[in-house]
């Protein structure tokens, strides 16, 4: 007699992934992956994150410091603005 994990890892073997419920899936897309600030240069690396067709994808920018404000060339997310404003003035500071 099988159970539910010997059910479980046998479709992982045989197909590779594993459906999640709604609930599960939902609360790992709604997390994303981490905000990453770096240094390079004489600015900073930036890779924010969207969620575009249920897949998250990487949105590049390069950040510097341009007459006291931060100048972003390239996408981030609207939502990691405000973020990368206040990490960015204080590793200025």
């Amino acid at each position: 007699m099988m159970n539910r994990r010997t059910l479980l890892a046998g479709s992982v073997a045989l197909t590779g992934s594993v459906t999640l419920d709604k609930a599960a899936a939902t609360e790992i897309m709604s997390e994303g992956p981490p905000l990453d600030i770096v240094p390079e240069g004489a600015g900073w690396k930036i890779r924010s994150w969207e969620c575009s067709d249920g897949a998250w994808r990487p949105l590049i920018a390069r950040a510097r410091l341009v007459a006291d404000d931060i100048q972003i060339d390239g996408r981030v997310a609207q939502s990691d603005y405000a973020t990368i404003h206040e990490g960015l003035t204080r590793r200025d500071a």
